[in-house]
């Protein structure tokens, strides 16, 4: 979301709620914060280091995580920021007793996955995205005096945008593969060459992979022999950072394994990311040629489904890359169950061939 940084979103979000108590008192605050009881006399209203906003009342209090486009800490060690949160949140005494958890979502981190479904990675939260927030700014700044709106216009109209790219991220993306279409056959390639195009649309991919991962996690069909998906961004030298949807229970699992070849610390993993194409990779600080060798000669002999098109890989962009399947993925942006058959093919093809 290309609007300031995630304290800038903290500090007018304090200031409207301060701006609205005057104006309307609690009742709006009460409903899209989903406060069951009257919260009482504002007494409070700050940034805090445990996590970003307290909102006291005399009767409770709202301790609110923000996040715009970065990820929630704890994806890699399972100590998920939220549960932290809540639990530090406990013995904390300028608190009140009656404490209430929201975790809010500006930007793409509105996709990245916990516990394979979007959202905060603590069940004690409440998790609003960005239309609840431009709904609530919307009709919270409509009310305020013409002098104080002009505060929030700017807040509000980059959340619009965002929303805006939202609606059209697969009408975009259909537009931009009749492109890459054309690109590629130039090149007889499925991926841009190195060094001459660098994409990444961080704002367009995420929601179209949130659409695939919550299809691909919620079909037994396809969670069940291939594990549930996770979606989340890489940090890459310079931002935006890339857009990620990884087979992570594939890979916590240490499959494909090539027969024990591929030791428990050097997993293979199956992502899509930023090209928009299935990519098995490899993790490690040496590449090992001959493992290299045998992951070609095993995928090269297989046979792909119609529609996909598969290359062997010899690169290494941070991490190694040893093959790429383009399966369709653009040109079926309207059909995302067909995409999901397609993709759940080539992985049955991969890891048959590399078992």
């Amino acid at each position: 979301m290309n609007y300031l940084n995630e304290k800038e979103h903290d500090y007018l979000l304090i200031e409207l709620i301060k701006d609205l108590y005057e104006i309307d008192g609690t009742r709006r605050i009460q409903n899209i914060f989903e406060i069951p009881t009257l919260p009482g006399k504002l007494v409070r209203a700050c940034t805090r280091k445990p996590f970003d906003v307290e909102l006291t009342f005399s009767n409770l209090s709202i301790v609110i995580e923000t996040k715009v486009d970065s990820d929630e800490n704890g994806r890699w060690n399972g100590q998920w920021q939220t549960e932290l949160i809540y639990k530090n949140a406990q013995s904390l005494r300028y608190l009140m007793p009656e404490k209430y958890f929201v975790f809010i979502t500006y930007g793409t981190s509105e996709f990245y996955t916990k516990h394979f479904a979007p959202g905060p990675g603590s069940s004690h939260f409440i998790h609003l995205g960005l239309d609840k927030m431009v709904d609530f700014v919307s009709s919270s700044v409509a009310i305020l005096p013409l002098p104080l709106q002009s505060k929030y216009e700017e807040w509000l109209r980059h959340m619009k945008i965002e929303q805006e790219k939202r609606k059209n991220a697969l009408s975009l993306l259909d537009k931009f593969e009749k492109f890459r279409d054309g690109y590629l056959s130039i090149h007889k390639d499925i991926d841009f060459p190195k060094n001459r195009f660098t994409l990444c649309m961080p704002e367009l991919a995420f929601p179209l992979f949130g659409q695939i991962a919550a299809l691909w996690n919620n079909n037994p069909e396809y969670y069940r022999p291939f594990g549930k998906v996770a979606v989340y961004p890489v940090r890459r030298p310079s931002p935006p950072h890339d857009s990620i949807l990884n087979f992570w229970e594939l890979w916590d699992k240490g499959e494909p394994s090539l027969n024990g070849m591929v030791k428990s610390h050097d997993k293979l993993y199956f992502e899509i990311n930023e090209d928009f194409n299935l990519n098995l990779k490899h993790n490690v600080s040496v590449l090992n040629p001959a493992l290299r060798n045998t992951i070609h000669q095993k995928l090269n002999n297989q046979k792909w489904p119609n529609g996909v098109t598969a290359q062997p890989r010899q690169y290494r962009q941070s991490i190694y890359v040893f093959y790429e399947w383009d399966f369709g993925l653009l040109n079926n942006l309207m059909n995302l169950p067909c995409v999901l058959k397609q993709l759940s093919q080539d992985k049955s093809g991969a890891l048959k061939a590399l078992k």
